[in-house]
């Protein structure tokens, strides 16, 4: 699978709904939010916006190049937009306001062609599922691998779990229990707990891969999954984020 699948494959999965709101027939999706869990997944990724490209009728067109990155793999999405009126209509000689608004939904568009909230540019409002499971606040399928995950009382796999279906999907199935609700709630509990500690003590280790300069214990990381990685890496100074490039580098 080519790095571009992956990325697509892990973005547009994610339901982006619960932090979209309308202006009018438009469906805009919060870019702050948008950025943060681009940021919980490849946090290595960046973007800059080119100069904006005034048109002969006095409009203007804002451009953004988005960029993600793990580790050696990257790929680039570019994406334009005019800077529009509360009716969707191009304005003319728009204002420093109006440009900047617009830069920002333009990176979130930018964002959705690696595949987060890219349903809402195709005029939907949820991506497909039946009506009953947005009621409920889950999927049948988010449904069944919280249970299993339950089940296994595997504490890592449940808070990526949480991580990747978000706190309003993760509270709804923590409130699903029909039999012994409370005890299932302090056996959920208690698994947060234990991932915590889990993360804790995998970012000292990583930590101590990076100061010692140990690459063979740096590999034992790379299979973990991505908002594992990604945990990790925040948990750097800007000192050992240099040092980690400077041995991957020499790999």
């Amino acid at each position: 699978m080519s790095f571009a699948a992956e990325v697509w494959k892990t973005l547009s999965q994610l339901n982006v709904s619960e932090h979209t709101e309308k202006k009018g027939n438009l469906t805009y999706l919060s870019w702050t939010w948008a950025w943060s869990t681009l940021m919980d997944y490849y946090p290595e990724s960046s973007y800059a916006f080119r100069e904006p490209v005034d048109r002969p009728d006095g409009s203007c067109e804002v451009w953004v190049d988005v960029t993600i990155t793990d580790g050696e793999k990257s790929v680039t999405r570019s994406m334009w937009l005019p800077v529009m009126g509360n009716k969707g209509e191009a304005l003319k000689h728009p204002d420093a306001r109006k440009l900047n608004d617009t830069r920002m939904r333009c990176l979130t568009k930018a964002i959705a062609m690696f595949g987060l909230g890219n349903y809402i540019y195709a005029g939907e409002d949820l991506p497909q599922s039946d009506l009953d499971e947005v009621r409920r606040g889950y999927t049948k399928e988010q449904k069944a691998e919280f249970g299993d995950i339950f089940e296994a009382e595997d504490a890592l796999a449940m808070w990526v779990f949480r991580k990747t279906v978000g706190d309003e999907v993760y509270s709804s199935l923590n409130g699903s229990f029909v039999d012994k609700k409370m005890e299932c709630k302090r056996r959920v509990s208690a698994m947060e707990h234990a991932a915590n500690e889990q993360l804790e003590s995998l970012a000292q280790e990583f930590i101590a891969c990076i100061d010692n300069g140990d690459e063979m214990g740096l590999a034992e990381f790379v299979d973990y999954e991505k908002p594992i990685k990604a945990y990790l890496f925040n948990r750097l100074t800007p000192e050992q984020k240099h040092n980690l490039d400077q041995i991957k580098k020499a790999a």
